[in-house]
């Protein structure tokens, strides 16, 4: 799907999109999608009425919403409690499969020689790297002054890491993670759980990490939308920013219960 209308704003994009939206299985990227992003990763927040929102949408749509990111699951659970939604955490290193549900670990490699030469790191100014376990993310926000300097030192220090091991560049961020599991293999294993089985997937997400899911959801004949200032890839829908995309959710299926709003 691409759109081409360029006097449609994104809400009103977004209502298109909805027209079908009780026969989605709809999958939420996190920051820069439906959150904002903050300087450092400690800051963001979820904003008043986002997590009623996301529940009475999961209930819509029969438990078929789950969320997708690159944050841990318990990050995730503590800005969004009490909602447990079926959940893919550190790039889909980790995944809740249901509403409630236990998180399970999934593939897991010895990230202790990528810690240790990312160690000296830490020490550079405008540099913050996040150890969520079975990822890290290596954050370099605060040092865009020098962004070029910043990603030739990251870059250095995390080449030459082992075969099993892969390091992705993202918006502003390096995500060190193990090779063969990602967001899509995430939207692909919970396609098939009894939720979402038979519903058209529909993906949100702003960051080159998403575009695994982006073609996850695609290939399956669904819809996937680039939220934010990254050129959308091709097939998908765009729309401006997170609170585009929360303003939607507010408004989806906030009316009468046989048709969705937006």
């Amino acid at each position: 799907m691409t759109w081409t209308d360029p006097f449609s704003d994104a809400r009103s994009r977004l209502a298109l999109l909805s027209q079908s939206a009780r026969d989605w299985a709809l999958f939420l990227d996190i920051d820069g999608t439906v959150l904002d992003i903050a300087e450092r990763p400690d800051l963001v927040q979820a904003p008043p009425g986002l997590t009623d929102d996301l529940a009475r949408v999961s209930d819509a749509l029969e438990g078929a919403l789950a969320l997708v990111s690159g944050r841990a699951i318990r990050w995730i659970d503590e800005r969004f409690q009490p909602l447990r939604l079926p959940t893919a955490g550190q790039q889909g290193c980790e995944i809740r499969l249901e509403k409630n549900g236990p998180a399970l670990d999934g593939v897991i490699v010895d990230l202790n020689e990528s810690r240790e030469r990312l160690r000296p790191l830490a020490r550079l100014a405008g540099i913050e790297i996040e150890d969520k376990g079975l990822t890290i993310a290596v954050h370099y926000r605060r040092a865009r002054e020098r962004t070029a300097w910043v990603r030739a030192r990251i870059e250095r220090a995390l080449t030459g890491l082992g075969p099993g091991i892969e390091v992705l560049s993202g918006r502003l961020v390096y995500e060190v993670k193990p090779r063969g599991v990602d967001k899509g293999s995430a939207v692909a294993r919970l396609a098939r759980m009894p939720a979402f089985s038979g519903r058209m997937p529909v993906y949100f997400g702003d960051d080159r990490t998403d575009e695994v899911g982006f073609r996850e959801a695609l290939a399956r004949s669904g819809i996937a939308v680039q939220v934010g200032p990254n050129q959308a890839p091709a097939g998908c829908a765009w729309v401006e920013s997170p609170e585009d995309v929360r303003c939607w959710l507010a408004g989806l299926f906030a009316c009468a219960p046989e048709a969705a709003c937006a």
